[in-house]
Parts: structure tokens; sequence; C-alpha cells
């Protein structure tokens, strides 16, 4: 029982030895079948494995130095990161916005609608999409729904007016649901 034990420790060990060495050296060519000496070999990286000898190593392995990390790369600038965030700028987010914009002033308010839905799935963290498509569901009627674009809006919102604008179709719900809810 006790050689049984030495000889799977005397694995384990090697093994050890032997992914330590497959770690910090690069992948070799494929080399021919082993032979009839009991070697095996890994077919993933073609390595021919020798079982470890029956002795147990006793001491300390030593330590592998690593080199030193490389220094982390700069970020990007935060206008750069602001600007492409919410993705607003992108040149099909842009078309739809615009067509959407003439579809809503010719009166086609469901083909705004979907432009402006196409466009938001482009660009889910833009809060102008959000604010816009909340004033054409006022067009449409359905305040409820317009206030929770807006909500969402809010969300990712950084310039005052457009917050000011959600927060006002916020208020217009609120003061409609109210007014209906005191008759």
């Amino acid at each position: 029982m006790v050689h049984d034990v030495a000889t799977k420790i005397a694995w384990g060990v090697g093994l050890c030895i032997l992914l330590a060495a497959c770690h910090s050296l690069p992948p070799s060519p494929p080399s021919a079948p082993a032979s009839a000496t009991g070697a095996t070999t890994s077919a993933a990286t073609a390595v021919v494995v020798t079982p470890p000898a029956p002795s147990v190593h006793r001491g300390p392995l030593p330590l592998r130095h690593l080199p030193p990390a490389a220094p982390p790369s700069a970020p990007a600038a935060p206008a750069t990161i602001g600007h492409l965030a919410d993705g607003q700028h992108l040149p099909a987010v842009q078309s739809l916005l615009r067509r959407a914009e003439r579809y809503r002033r010719q009166g086609r308010l469901d083909l705004a609608s979907h432009d402006l839905e196409q466009a938001l799935r482009l660009a889910p963290q833009s809060s102008l999409i959000f604010l816009r498509l909340a004033e054409l569901r006022l067009q449409q009627h359905h305040p409820a729904a317009a206030e929770h674009l807006a909500r969402r809006g809010l969300l990712y919102s950084r310039s005052i007016p457009e917050r000011e604008r959600l927060k006002a179709i916020i208020r217009m719900h609120h003061s409609s649901t109210s007014s209906s809810g005191r008759s």
C-alpha cells in the first residue's frame, strides 16, 4: 500500500513537472510515434511522455521567475468613449433618425416608430432615441409608454436640456394620471 501511494505521488509530481515544462516551452513539431519503450504520446501537441523514476523528490521545487508584465495600454480618451458609447453617432442610426423625423412630419407615425425602434436596437443607450420615441408615443396617444421610455432615457442622458425634456414627459404623464384618478 505504501508503494502504491509513493507511485501515485511520483506520477503526480512527474505530471506537474511535465506540465510546467510544457507551459514554458513553445509547442514542438510533430514527432515520430513512440517506440515500444513504454512511452506514450499526447495527440494534441505530440509530446512524448515517459513515466517518472520511482523515486520521490522530497525538497521544494524551484520557482520559475516570470518576466515582468507589460505595462497596461493607455485608456482611450474620455471624449471618444462618451462620444461613441451611446451609438447615436453611427451612420446607420443617423440615417434612421433622419428618416423617422421625415415620417413624423408627414404624419406617418407608425413608420417613424418603426425606424426609431430600429435605431434603438442599434444604439440601446442613446438617450436621444429614447426621447424621440417617447415624444412620438405622446403623439400616438400612448402616455404610459411615453413615460416608460422617458424614464429609460433618463438613465443614459448627459445633456441638461435633454434631461429636462424627458422629465417633462414624465411629469405630463403623472399629471394626467393623477387628475384622472381624482374623478
